[in-house]
């Protein structure tokens, strides 16, 4: 005898709900924009300069960085020291405002100059470059009290009253200007100086991508599908 249609719309109903279980495997990835603040005595882009800091406020200058990214990119890394997540693909920008004179200056990294990274050993986070992992800035404690070893970069940060401005040793001296770093506006130095308070770093999530089936995956069953429907036209002995 033949199949009932009301088996086959069972059957078939069955296969779609297995098809949608199996193909949605991927992992869903976000756009994160991950970004820092903190002060300096100096910083120079192209060929201007922003210093004239007084003696009463020594770290005039404002530096933010900011680092949009996609979290399919977040790799782990392992080094004697330290281990942790980074992100070395994404779109940098600095903004400099000297809060003395109220000038302002603005870039794009070039390529590859810097990344994001999170330290799970010693409790830092923010952004590294060629120079250094910790170059042109980077952040530790602050309130309110993060676990740095359960963050991998995937999703919202907030890391207030925090200290920052780190560079390696040997690469940078203090209230000396730092090694540049390629931007469209020309090389970007900081000067580094001691550990400045009231520096911070946030993760945004900036747009949230659906998880999605595997093509390969989705056209297998759908196949299986389109065979089922098929056989149940065929009548059974």
């Amino acid at each position: 005898m033949s199949i009932s249609l009301a088996t086959r719309w069972k059957w078939a109903g069955a296969l779609v709900i297995l098809s949608t279980t199996v193909g949605a495997t991927r992992l869903s990835a976000d756009i994160i924009e991950y970004s820092a603040t903190s002060f300096a005595p100096a910083a120079r882009l192209g060929a201007t300069t922003l210093d004239s800091c007084p003696a009463q406020n020594p770290v005039c200058v404002e530096v933010t960085i900011r680092f949009l990214a996609d979290t399919a990119n977040i790799i782990p890394f392992n080094v004697p020291g330290a281990a942790g997540f980074e992100i070395l693909i994404g779109d940098g920008r600095v903004d400099l405002f000297n809060d003395q004179t109220g000038d302002s200056l603005s870039a794009n990294f070039l390529p590859n100059q810097i990344f994001v990274s999170v330290d799970q050993t010693n409790s830092g986070i923010g952004f590294g470059s060629v120079v250094g992992p910790t170059y042109p800035l980077g952040v530790y404690a602050g309130t309110p009290s993060i676990p740095y070893a359960s963050y991998n970069l995937n999703g919202a940060f907030a890391l207030g009253n925090a200290f920052a401005w780190f560079c390696p040793a040997g690469t940078c001296t203090l209230g000396q200007a730092g090694p540049d770093l390629a931007t469209d506006k020309g090389g970007l130095s900081i000067t580094p100086t001691g550990p400045v308070g009231g520096s911070s770093f946030f993760a945004s999530v900036i747009e949230v991508t659906p998880t999605t089936p595997e093509p390969a995956t989705t056209a297998l069953v759908a196949a299986a599908i389109a065979g089922l429907v098929l056989r149940c036209n065929v009548k059974r002995g």
